[in-house]
């Protein structure tokens, strides 16, 4: 920023001295305003073309003389000024997105956002809200500029290609969020995301029912329908509107705004082997446990006050959000 206003002092500084001249050739020597500009020009850039017959005059020459000395001095400035600016513009990109790559070497269990658009942005915000380490993904260089801006990690060029997604260390991500605007971008994109990694959980974006079928033949573990869920919701907006509006407390901010979340109980936890009823989810935490996915996969929803938990249950639990992170920071098993 201090080097921008620098090289506009110095170009302000080159414009005024041309304005002087041209004013003084213009009115003490009556020359007519393009014969002023001509002789100035070719004055400061030592150019040397012919100049108007003019006598100066002892005082025109100590103009002139003042006036090379000034201009040519100034305008080397200016120049060195803008090639410095560009030099250093080029140098710090190179060496930012040098250092976004040792970066991302380093990574591991981290999410990659491919395709960042209006929701790719949204996607990447709210995981990066949730502290998850995030890759963004987009030919548009623009569009990555204003990101790194805001702190994020990002690499330009064709998500589809194979180099790029491993230089975002696909092998040592755990998940790839496909947000491409097109279904054939998309199912492309999951075709080699999946070859890559066959352990990555990929979430893809798609526009209708045949695209969910065709990504989730490519290999989508879960695919979203936005024209689908924002019609029905829409819809249900309408019809259940006391619902939806518990529904919108679940996903507001805050610490003390309620969140539907998952709670992962840890070999060892103080909650492993005991039943519902024994735990203090309800009565320290104020948690209403709404389903137990099992370690076998089975999800048991409204779960009785009697089931017993387990290591590698998931809970979803609902309740405020600094509850929610309150246990989860005392969870962790003593083994």
């Amino acid at each position: 920023m201090r080097s921008n206003r620098t090289f506009l002092r110095a170009l302000l500084l080159l414009f005024l001295i041309l304005v002087a001249g041209v004013s003084y050739f213009h009115f003490r020597h009556h020359l007519d305003f393009v014969q002023a500009l001509y002789y100035v020009i070719i004055t400061i850039s030592t150019v040397g073309f012919e100049a108007p017959p003019v006598d100066l005059g002892s005082e025109g020459r100590l103009v002139l003389i003042g006036l090379i000395g000034l201009g040519v001095g100034t305008a080397a400035y200016s120049f060195s000024l803008a090639v410095s600016h560009i030099v250093e513009g080029e140098l710090a990109n190179i060496l930012e997105l040098r250092r976004m790559q040792k970066q991302i070497q380093n990574l591991k269990g981290h999410i990659i956002v491919c395709g960042i658009g209006r929701i790719g942005k949204m996607i990447a915000k709210e995981l990066r809200e949730h502290g998850k380490q995030v890759v963004c993904l987009d030919r548009d260089e623009e569009v990555l500029a204003e990101l790194r801006r805001e702190g994020y990690l990002t690499l330009q060029g064709d998500a589809t290609e194979e180099p790029l997604l491993n230089q975002a260390g696909i092998e040592r991500a755990e998940v790839l969020v496909s947000a491409m605007p097109t279904d054939a971008e998309s199912v492309f994109l999951t075709l080699t995301a999946r070859f890559l990694n066959r352990k990555l959980q990929i979430v893809a974006r798609g526009t209708d029912e045949g695209a969910e079928r065709k990504l989730r033949r490519a290999g989508a573990n879960v695919v979203i329908l936005p024209t689908l869920i924002g019609g029905r919701r829409m819809a249900q907006a309408v019809l259940l509107p006391n619902v939806m509006d518990f529904i919108d407390l679940t996903t507001g901010k805050g610490a003390h705004a309620l969140r539907l979340d998952e709670i992962k109980i840890p070999p060892c936890s103080s909650y492993d082997g005991v039943p519902l009823s024994k735990t203090d989810l309800r009565s320290r935490y104020g948690l209403i446990i709404v389903a137990i996915r099992k370690p076998d996969g089975v999800m048991r929803f409204n779960p009785s006050s009697e089931t017993t938990l387990e290591s590698g249950d998931i809970l979803v639990a609902l309740g405020e959000s600094s509850h929610l992170e309150e246990l989860r920071e005392t969870l962790p098993g003593q083994c």
